[in-house]
């Protein structure tokens, strides 16, 4: 998918939401989506349940957080060697401020709102 037009057509949008890689294996080229996210100041999440074996390998896609990501949800019972529903939040970066998760709305790129 073109990013660029899709931020264009929808410039309400507030950041980007990718699977990658799919139950399939099927990778997105994350960097290039978040290079296109923050050059319009805008966050990346990726859904990356299915990643959790990609940062031990160097022939593997790249992991979300290396790629640019600014959240990044692993599902680490998938693909890990997590047991039971074990996922991990990860979180860099000013978009995303973890104390807007707390409170309720995402406050991205905007001032925290107070609780």
């Amino acid at each position: 998918m073109d990013f660029d037009r899709a931020f264009e057509a929808h410039p309400d949008a507030r950041g980007a939401l990718v699977t990658s890689p799919t139950p399939y294996g099927a990778a997105a080229g994350l960097q290039a989506v978040a290079e296109v996210c923050h050059r319009r100041s805008l966050p990346l999440i990726v859904d990356e349940a299915w990643g959790a074996h990609l940062p031990f390998h160097p022939d593997l896609p790249s992991w979300a957080m290396d790629a640019g990501a600014d959240i990044c949800v692993t599902s680490i019972h998938k693909m890990g060697s997590g047991l039971e529903q074990g996922s991990v939040f990860h979180l860099r970066g000013d978009w995303c401020r973890p104390r807007c998760w707390v409170c309720g709305p995402i406050c991205w790129g905007r001032p925290v709102r107070r609780c």
